[in-house]
Formats: C-alpha cells, sequence, structure tokens
C-alpha cells in the first residue's frame, strides 16, 4: 500500500499543463504541479536565465517570485498583496502589482483554476515584455 502511495504523489507532481501559454515557449522548461485547491507552475526560461515561481490557492492565495539565476538575485516577490522589488531597472513593476492586486480582489466565488489560469497569462504577458526589454 505504501508503495502504490508514493507512486500515486509521484504521478500528481510536474504535469503538463496544456492550456498554459508557458507550455509553447521557446528556450525554457515548464512544470505544473496541482495542489490542493491550487496549482503551482515553474518556468524556467533559459536565454535570459530567469526563473518564473508563481502559486495560486485558496489557503495561501496568489505568490509569484521572479528572480535572475546568474548571478543569483530575486527581482520580484509577491505574496498575496504584499511585494519586494529588488530591481534597478523599471521594468513595469508597478503595473504588474495592480494586475496581481486587482486578480486577488476577484478570487471571491472564483474556481482556483481559473484564478490560476489568469494568473499565468498576467505572468506571461509580463514575462514576454521582461524578455524584450
Amino acid at each position: 500500500m505504501r508503495i502504490w502511495c508514493k507512486g500515486m504523489a509521484r504521478n500528481r507532481l510536474n504535469k503538463e499543463n496544456p492550456d498554459s501559454p508557458f507550455a509553447a515557449l521557446d528556450h525554457s522548461d515548464y512544470s505544473y504541479t496541482p495542489e490542493y485547491l491550487g496549482a503551482k507552475g515553474i518556468v524556467n526560461i533559459h536565454p535570459q536565465a530567469l526563473a518564473l515561481h508563481m502559486s495560486y490557492s485558496v489557503r495561501d492565495g496568489i505568490c509569484v517570485k521572479l528572480k535572475r539565476n546568474r548571478p543569483y538575485r530575486v527581482l520580484f516577490d509577491y505574496v498575496d498583496g504584499a511585494y519586494y522589488t529588488n530591481d534597478d531597472s523599471d521594468r513595469g513593476y508597478a503595473h504588474l502589482v495592480e494586475q496581481l492586486s486587482a486578480l486577488k480582489e476577484q478570487t471571491k466565488g472564483r474556481h482556483y483554476e481559473t484564478v490560476y489560469q489568469n494568473l499565468e497569462e498576467i505572468m506571461f504577458e509580463f514575462v514576454a515584455d521582461f524578455c524584450n526589454r
């Protein structure tokens, strides 16, 4: 029984989410993990050496972390309304915070998968603009 449970847990990890805009992104790795009443996604963009961690759950709310891998630096961190920016250049973080805060206000009464898909769309637009600057 224990082996079967470990196999089931391993099956839940790193599933592909074909509806995600990150799934078709070139030169990147994307992983999607469903969680209890939520989801988590990790995107590694190789040419820019960026890592994006995003999640939404009913309990924890919206969490986003954007970091640069070479040299290591957390550029942006957002946790359910509170945020931290550690980037010298203006890359549109104020607009991103406005979008994430608006999404946070709209979460009540909406299904968690819909909220996570909206989060992915917002972050995809931001990362596409971030990489083109």
